[in-house]
């Protein structure tokens, strides 16, 4: 087995992994609303068509901080496994080339 072989065997194994990872942050963006001069913070995403709110609770700027931060990680995660894909499509392309 050569290098490239092993390397897209490792890279296959860790998609899986991360997409596992992906659900453990949130999806969507935050939304403050005010209502009754109180400010909520809401939680908004795509379910298939439609676009929901949750609502998280009352502003605080250090739970926003921290769904922010949360929201950045998967954004991180999500560009990742896009590379991670891109970089199997080209390992692919060249062990193919490599056997004709």
């Amino acid at each position: 087995m050569h290098i490239r072989e092993k390397e897209l065997k490792s890279l296959q194994k860790i998609i899986p992994q991360r997409k596992k990872e992906l659900s453990a942050h949130l999806q969507g963006s935050l939304q403050i609303k005010k209502i009754n001069n109180q400010d909520y913070l809401y939680l908004v995403f795509r379910e298939g068509k439609k676009v929901k709110s949750k609502y998280l609770g009352k502003y605080d700027p250090l739970l926003k901080d921290k769904l922010e931060h949360q929201i950045l990680l998967r954004k991180e995660l999500e560009q990742d496994i896009k590379k991670k894909i891109h970089e199997i499509k080209e390992y692919k392309k060249v062990i193919r080339a490599k056997r004709d």
